[in-house]
């Protein structure tokens, strides 16, 4: 191999240490939020749920936490002859911490008031319930204009902190009510659901995998 053609290749590999650290560097970027499916399963099949109702939520295998700002949720009502109801208004959010926060159910153009309750959802038999939801205090509204998410659901520090080893927590509890059959003492039956959520950062290869993906959406 004669000079220049070390020289070339000297330079083309430099090149791509650099591009591997820089994307390797930006992993401390991202997060991942995942759902703990097994204690949601576990929960639903202890209070006789299971065969009734499925709850699953579309969450971001690779975003920035300021980015982190709500949480769409599913609802299927799986059985053939009960209605449930969700009740938002005493469904909250809760962070590591244990601190806990209402959760807001999302309208396009909301202009509501936080301090009214808000309407519960009816999820009749074998229908689907498809909604996005935060917590009350990503909310900032101004008089006679719709509602905006202005900050992300938890702390950005926190989240851009959290590893695979010290992960960062945190869980919604869902109210839910069985409109039939009523109980022994003829009312609905009241089902509190706790989701787990556990948010770290995403292993580097992944984000590898992502980034090659964001040229190619932008090439196109």
């Amino acid at each position: 191999m004669n000079q220049r053609n070390l020289f070339v290749l000297t330079v083309y590999l430099l090149c791509v240490a650099y591009v591997i650290y820089k994307m390797v560097k930006d992993v401390n970027e991202y997060i991942s939020v995942k759902l703990d499916r097994e204690a949601l399963d576990a929960e639903l099949e202890e209070k006789n749920l299971k065969d009734l109702l499925s709850i699953s939520f579309k969450l971001e295998d690779r975003i920035k936490p300021p980015n982190f700002k709500l949480i769409p949720i599913k609802i299927t009502n799986k059985s053939g002859q009960h209605t449930f109801i969700v009740d938002w208004e005493q469904s909250t959010i809760a962070d590591q911490e244990g601190r806990s926060q209402r959760l807001i159910r999302l309208i396009p153009g909301m202009t509501m008031d936080l301090s009214q309750p808000q309407v519960t959802r009816v999820v009749a038999p074998g229908q689907i319930l498809e909604e996005k939801v935060t917590s009350e205090e990503t909310l900032k509204g101004i008089p006679g204009e719709a509602l905006a998410i202005v900050s992300p659901l938890f702390d950005p520090k926190k989240m851009q902190a959290a590893t695979a080893e010290k992960p960062v927590k945190f869980s919604l509890r869902l109210i839910i009510q069985q409109a039939e059959p009523l109980d022994r003492l003829g009312q609905r039956r009241l089902y509190t659901i706790i989701c787990q959520f556990t948010i770290k950062s995403p292993p580097w290869y992944k984000s590898l995998a992502w980034k090659s993906k964001d040229k190619k959406k932008k090439k196109k």
